[in-house]
């Protein structure tokens, strides 16, 4: 198995507030997140091993991911999508923005990797030509 991207103290300083009881599931979590970025950006060790990638980047990817993540165990606020309140009838709601705790890529993450699989290119077929 390859060495994943960061180490639970990288994550506790990217998020000094995580909770202790969660350090095991954070170490799995940045492990997984590892494979996953792996398998969506397959020449990422590459990219690093060569210096076009900062081997930051991925380290601050997966800690993102693994904190989205913890978020959604913990059910701390930060987590929250949307609330709704009601005042007259005493209503309120809670949408969790990952539910499931699952490990995700945002627009940014997947902006500051740059491009993911290489062998997509874009072509046109016009008709009749030999």
């Amino acid at each position: 198995m390859a060495v994943p991207f960061a180490t639970i103290e990288d994550l506790r300083s990217h998020w000094p507030g995580m909770p202790t009881e969660y350090d095991a599931e954070g170490d799995q979590k940045l492990k997984e997140s590892s494979i996953v970025l792996r398998k969506l950006y397959p020449g990422i060790d590459g990219r690093i091993s060569t210096g076009k990638l900062d081997a930051e980047v991925p380290k601050l990817i997966v800690c993102r991911m693994v904190k989205r993540a913890l978020l959604a165990a913990i059910n701390d606020v930060e987590g929250v999508a949307s609330r709704n309140e009601t005042a007259g009838g005493v209503s309120t709601g809670l949408s969790f923005s990952n539910p499931n705790g699952n490990l995700y890529l945002t627009k940014d993450d997947k902006a500051l990797l740059g491009s993911g699989k290489s062998g997509r290119k874009a072509f046109m077929i016009v008709p009749g030509l030999p």
